[in-house]
């Protein structure tokens, strides 16, 4: 009996673990994004679904004192 209870909470736990990565593999195909770039006063900024979107990150090899100083 511990048995049959035992491999029915492992499948229980898989069903849910292959369900959170079906959801998460959703979120992330997601092509109804909207994104657009807006200026307001002089200043240029980057939204996603209405909301500010920023980058957190560079890369290059090449202009990186000026990267540095731009944050």
């Amino acid at each position: 009996m511990k048995k049959a209870i035992g491999f029915f909470i492992f499948l229980l736990l898989l069903l849910l673990v292959v369900l959170y990565f079906i959801r998460s593999d959703e979120r992330v195909n997601n092509s109804e994004s909207t994104v657009f770039v807006k200026k307001t006063e002089g200043k240029y900024e980057l939204y996603r679904n209405g909301k500010p979107f920023y980058i957190q990150g560079a890369s290059g090899n090449s202009h990186l004192e000026e990267l540095k100083k731009s944050g």
